[in-house]
């Protein structure tokens, strides 16, 4: 409990929604992946690596920006 307090101190709100955001594209991701072949699993895990790394990318400037 006080872990989850100390993270939401230390990361912005509207990152927390972003990994929110994350979570459920996973969870919709997992479900596609169980209905389609191969090559729609394939997209999938490119699209969310590509969103993995623009949430990195836009922490890392947050980061930046505001300890300058």
């Amino acid at each position: 409990m006080i872990a989850r307090g100390f993270l939401v101190v230390l990361v912005p709100p509207h990152f927390l929604a972003l990994l929110g955001h994350l979570r459920a594209t996973g969870r919709a991701a997992r479900l596609a992946v169980r209905s389609r072949g191969r090559y729609t699993n394939g997209l999938l895990l490119l699209l969310l690596l590509l969103l993995l790394l623009v949430t990195t990318s836009t922490m890392a400037a947050t980061v930046t920006a505001t300890s300058g």
